[in-house]
């Protein structure tokens, strides 16, 4: 007798592989599915790092939030090379953790790509070691799309799991 597996069961099981597949990053509109993804993670022992970017309009209040919510050295430069070097350093908790950009509207797309094409290779660098740190973007734009690649295996992120 075949055993009939909850979505739920289901998202456990793949919802951290999945977005390892799309290159480590999940783009969102929906907020309730956000959610609940971030409930799936948690369950799979995930720490939760939660930026508002709400009122971040600029890559100086972004690279502020970084550093307080990443618990950055003093000597962070709040530039992006910067944020490459601590990231060299980072020690991801418990070997799993997942960084939510909530609220990603208001800071440019030119920034949002290198912002994310640098989570997605800090997080291509520590999966060897079996760590894990996976982005998920929440944006207002249902059509949300970067044109420029993400990654250095060019990884193309819109947000293709809502429509």
């Amino acid at each position: 007798m075949v055993e009939k597996v909850n979505q739920e069961e289901k998202d456990l099981i793949y919802l951290d592989k999945s977005i390892i597949s799309d290159g480590f990053i999940r783009i969102y509109s929906n907020e309730d599915k956000l959610d609940y993804d971030i409930s799936i993670l948690e369950k799979k022992n995930y720490e939760v790092i939660v930026i508002d970017g709400e009122f971040i309009t600029t890559k100086m209040e972004l690279m502020f939030d970084l550093e307080q919510k990443l618990k950055f050295p003093d000597y962070f430069g709040r530039n992006y090379d910067a944020l490459i070097d601590c990231l060299i350093d980072y020690e991801i908790p418990n070997d799993r953790a997942v960084i939510v950009f909530r609220h990603l509207n208001n800071l440019d797309k030119e920034h949002i790509t290198t912002l994310l094409d640098i989570f997605s290779n800090f997080s291509r660098s520590r999966i060897a070691s079996d760590e894990r740190f996976l982005t998920l973007v929440q944006v207002k734009d249902r059509n949300f799309e970067l044109s420029k690649p993400i990654g250095a295996v060019n990884f193309y992120l819109k947000n293709h799991m809502e429509n």
